[in-house]
C-alpha cells in the first residue's frame, strides 16, 4: 500500500513537473 502510494506520487510530481517544463517554454 505504501509503495503503491509512493509510486502515485513519484508519477504526480513527474507530471506536475512536465507542465511547468512546458508552461515555461510555451
Amino acid at each position: 500500500m505504501m509503495f503503491r502510494s509512493a509510486i502515485v506520487q513519484y508519477l504526480n510530481d513527474y507530471s506536475d513537473r512536465q507542465m511547468e517544463q512546458s508552461a515555461r517554454y510555451d
